[in-house]
């Protein structure tokens, strides 16, 4: 729907226009619309479990469209402001009214389910698994499903889960997921930001978050990826062997074949490299490792390097950086000068 975000404002605060009342309620109730009313949902029942305070002071917009939809059903006529009238032709208000009954109906459910999230959420415990530069880690999560975690990342998630509730983690830095299916189809999720998550039923895959940038690499199985509007309006569907990187700051999004074995290999210690760019390794050795990183010169930032080495030592990888590149590299404690020999 053609402005749909600021119309959806206005009908939930009372101000739009009978007519656009009426467009509103109308477009909901197509699958479309049912379809972003349940994505709505699904988003403001993870932003309650991961910042359960939100609720307190400001209703979530799930919440909101459910009182209109069930003040809607109240007066058997769409919602519109107090003094306006709108009118349904008899022969299609009982089917009208019957497909709001049904949406309400599950909304209802999802409602409750939302809240008791919150509530699980804030009252038990939450576990946390951070680990330190240049740390790998495996964790086993209440499921079964396995997460390896790579240097300076945080995983978060509920202590317990409900058979009968999606599963939910919450990642900052990499990891590598090996999700259990379950016999009900369980959905599971990986929380990367408030307006990105990867949706999985059963699957391997690796996941790097790091600043303003998400990268996703398919290994097994298929994922879905549920960004924000502004950036995709549609859930990116993921093949094994696909990459897909979504750039914050510019909304910008790669999806390409690759090699998803090489993504990974951190996991199994070591560090693989393929087309890489310097600029990369860089900001590898900064995140994953802790390091200081200095450049001489900003057009060695375009050097492409390939090749596999150890992930415990890095001073291997610098080695191996200076003599392809004849280059002059000096390491003192975490700070790494990079200048090119002359």
């Amino acid at each position: 729907m053609e402005n749909f975000d600021q119309k959806l404002v206005n009908y939930v605060q009372g101000k739009c226009s009978p007519e656009e009342a009426k467009e509103v309620q109308q477009w909901l109730s197509t699958p479309e619309g049912e379809k972003y009313l349940f994505s709505q949902m699904d988003q403001d029942m993870a932003l309650l479990e991961r910042k359960p305070e939100i609720m307190r002071n400001h209703p979530v917009q799930s919440l909101l469209l459910y009182h209109k939809i069930t003040e809607a059903i109240a007066s058997q006529q769409p919602v519109a402001p107090e003094k306006s009238s709108i009118h349904i032709p008899s022969q299609r208000k009982t089917g009208y009214l019957s497909r709001w009954y049904q949406i309400a109906a599950v909304l209802t459910g999802l409602l409750i389910v939302a809240f008791a999230s919150w509530l699980i959420w804030g009252q038990e415990n939450k576990i946390t698994h951070q680990t330190a530069y240049g740390e790998t880690k495996q964790v086993t999560l209440p499921d079964g499903s396995t997460v390896f975690l790579n240097g300076n990342t945080s995983l978060s998630y509920a202590e317990n889960w409900d058979a009968q509730q999606a599963r939910r983690v919450w990642l900052e830095g990499e990891a590598f997921f090996s999700v259990i299916h379950t016999a009900n189809d369980q959905r599971f999720f990986v929380h990367t930001s408030e307006d990105f998550n990867v949706e999985v039923l059963g699957t391997t895959f690796n996941v790097l978050k790091r600043k303003d940038k998400t990268k996703v690499t398919l290994n097994t199985g298929k994922i879905r990826l549920n960004l924000k509007e502004t950036i995709s309006a549609e859930p990116i569907l993921m093949k094994p062997g696909e990459l897909v990187e979504v750039n914050d700051a510019s909304s910008k999004i790669i999806k390409k074949a690759v090699n998803p074995e090489i993504y990974s290999s951190w996991k199994s210690s070591k560090m693989s490299f393929e087309d890489t760019s310097l600029a990369d390794i860089i900001v590898l050795l900064e995140q994953t490792y802790g390091l200081t990183v200095e450049i001489s010169d900003p057009s060695l930032l375009q050097l492409k390097f390939n090749g596999t080495v150890p992930s415990d030592n890095v001073d291997i990888l610098l080695e191996g950086l200076s003599q392809l590149f004849d280059l002059n590299i000096k390491r003192q404690d975490n700070h790494i000068l990079f200048k090119a020999n002359k």
